[in-house]
């Protein structure tokens, strides 16, 4: 299990989820993370919005932090996500939470959200547990 300072560590390797869109780790236990973005006008679509791939990195971005930091090296086989509204608010969450773990497979739930409330939009994904431990 990684600590908070340890994974955040860890995942500043992640260029592009880490510093190109700017995901932080907010809190990380045990099958467990949140992380946060600032909205920036760079996460903006055409329309003004948030762009559906900001909201999918910061959840997929969860989901390796809660993961990776409780079993060693877990990458994701597939994902789904459900876009429930556009966020009116300044900053997005992200928590991802075990829903259940074999011996090389976990599948999490994501909700995201914003700094208003609203819930933004929920993702599923199923990973594979490499038995390889990170390397900090």
């Amino acid at each position: 299990m990684l600590t908070l300072e340890e994974a955040r560590k860890f995942f500043k390797k992640d260029a592009f989820a880490s510093k190109f869109a700017g995901a932080c780790i907010e809190d990380v236990s045990y099958e467990f993370s949140r992380c946060s973005m600032t909205i920036e006008k760079k996460h903006l679509n055409a329309a003004g919005l948030v762009h559906g791939g900001v909201i999918f990195t910061l959840g997929d971005f969860a989901f390796a932090v809660a993961a990776n930091s409780s079993y060693g090296l877990t990458v994701s086989l597939s994902n789904q996500i459900t876009f429930h509204r556009s966020s009116s608010g300044s900053k997005l969450y992200a928590e991802a939470s075990i829903l259940n773990r074999g011996k090389t497979t976990c599948f999490y739930y994501i909700k995201v959200y914003d700094d208003l409330g609203a819930n933004i939009a929920t993702m599923t994904i199923n990973g594979y547990i490499k038995k390889d431990p990170l390397v900090i």
